[in-house]
């Protein structure tokens, strides 16, 4: 399946992370057809998306500044549809039930397998595929 324009913001704290997400993404995406930001903070993914236009988020739970929740609350608000997935390293289960219940679309617990991450990416573009296809 081929993506069209699909911008997706990766939002960890950690630049190793933030690399190997990249490599999935554009891997799993054909990197001229999508755009891969970066932010390395949940203030600076905010600052972002108040400026750029977003399909999907995936982000740490766990960062200085502002968490992963925050982020997730704020994108909503400026971004009804854009599609969040969050990340921790941190396995409670009042995190992952609050974060879906905020609206994000799937939770991975870090370490992460590759092709869990390509797999929940797919169901992502799907949905934003989706929505593009049904208009406005």
């Amino acid at each position: 399946m081929v993506v069209r324009n699909v911008t997706v913001l990766l939002v960890d704290d950690e630049a190793d992370i933030r690399a190997l997400l990249r490599e999935i993404v554009l891997e799993e995406l054909d990197g001229e057809t999508c755009t891969v930001l970066e932010a390395k903070d949940g203030q600076e993914a905010i600052d972002l998306i108040r400026e750029e236009a977003v399909d999907i988020i995936m982000t740490d739970m766990k960062m200085p500044k502002v968490d992963g929740l925050t982020l997730l609350k704020e994108a909503k608000k400026v971004l009804p549809d854009v599609e969040v997935i969050v990340m921790t390293g941190y396995s409670e289960d009042y995190t992952r039930e609050e974060a879906l219940r905020l609206g994000a679309r799937d939770y991975i617990t870090k370490p992460f397998e590759v092709d869990e991450v390509r797999l929940i990416l797919m169901k992502a573009c799907l949905k934003v595929e989706g929505r593009r296809d049904s208009g406005p």
